[in-house]
């Protein structure tokens, strides 16, 4: 029989339609001639490789077994499949898919690998650009970076010279608020704390999230400049890093819902409105990776009608578009405040879902 597949009932049951392998009908098979007293022979032997011999008369004729036998109804002859299944099509054609992404990927770690670490810094740093968002907008945005750089080492107050941090270190990790008095901020009241029970224990401290947010703990932030007031302010943070190295959390794949670069989205106002992954509804995300069970796509009511966003996290957690290289400069802009401000070390948090590209 010919056999093509359904793309439609492939996608029905979850597998993404696939456009870089066809199936063509098969052959007629080739007849034979055979020698007189010899009849054609077949075997169920199975090869090493998984292929089963086609005996013709003279020599086996190989073809990879995709389909088993299937048994025929009482008293008849098991049945042989025509083709592949569904279900073995579509394994067959994710195996295509990722091949070519595995081979994709080596073919970037080769360009990246071809930036010689001997290249000065700022050269690195543009060739890296060229990477991401072509030749054309890499000195635009190298100018901006650099000019981002300059900028804060002018505003900057102190320059630590001492040695950098090491597997010598001991980190404390805890939320601003670990620790509470009703006579002053949270931030305050665990500088106190340390300061007075832990002071020889910890040379570092990492304060989770500590600025205004709408959801998970402060991992859904709505400022990134700013400091929950609830906790305290940029006065109790500087003064903790004065007693201890601080590390800081660049929350930089999403936002909050209720941050204003979506209300900027909302209403189309640049750049805000280009910040966003927009995806049609109807978009096939099955393949997509996450340590979430929640739909990867959330509408969002705009000026120009519902919109879906790219939510890695949640429905309140709305993830930025670094193909924007606006994005990344802000992002620049955000962490050399923090460095400004006082951070030691900057976490950079869920950097592993940064960079999105469907297929």
């Amino acid at each position: 029989r010919n056999y093509q597949p359904n793309k439609r009932h492939l996608s029905k049951r979850g597998f993404a339609p696939f456009r870089a392998a066809t199936v063509t009908p098969t052959q007629k098979p080739i007849t034979r001639k055979l020698p007189p007293g010899r009849s054609p022979k077949r075997t169920n032997q199975v090869q090493k490789n998984g292929a089963r011999p086609e005996m013709d008369g003279t020599k086996p004729r190989f073809r990879p077994h995709l389909s088993s036998d299937r048994a025929g109804p009482p008293g008849q002859p098991a049945m042989r499949s025509s083709g592949p299944s569904g279900a073995e099509l579509a394994v067959l054609f994710r195996i295509a898919i990722e091949t070519r992404q595995t081979m994709d990927a080596a073919d970037q770690d080769r360009r990246l690998a071809d930036i010689p670490s001997q290249l000065p810094a700022r050269d690195r740093m543009r060739a890296r650009l060229a990477f991401l968002y072509g030749e054309p907008r890499a000195d635009q945005v190298a100018r901006q970076i650099n000019r981002l750089l300059k900028t804060h080492a002018q505003l900057r107050t102190r320059v630590r010279e001492d040695r950098l941090w090491s597997q010598d270190d001991v980190v404390l990790i805890t939320y601003g608020d670990s620790i509470q008095s009703p006579a002053e901020p949270p931030l305050a009241t665990l500088r106190t704390f340390l300061n007075q029970h832990l002071g020889e224990a910890f040379s570092m401290v990492h304060i989770l999230p500590f600025f205004p947010w709408s959801s998970d703990d402060g991992f859904s932030v709505t400022d990134f400049r700013a400091v929950d007031a609830k906790l305290g302010s940029w006065q109790d943070i500087r003064k903790l890093s004065e007693d201890f190295d601080l590390a800081i959390d660049l929350v930089l794949n999403h936002c909050s819902r209720e941050n204003l670069w979506v209300v900027d989205y909302i209403f189309g106002e640049e750049p805000a409105c280009h910040y966003f992954i927009e995806l049609d509804p109807s978009t096939n995300v099955s393949m997509v990776t996450r340590p979430r069970s929640t739909p990867l796509l959330s509408g969002i009511r705009t000026q120009q009608g519902l919109r879906h966003l790219w939510t890695t996290f949640s429905n309140d957690q709305i993830d930025l578009n670094y193909a924007n290289p606006d994005v990344l400069v802000e992002f620049i802009d955000i962490m050399l405040y923090y460095l400004r401000r006082g951070a030691r070390m900057v976490r950079l948090d869920a950097v592993a879902y940064l960079w999105k590209e469907l297929g």
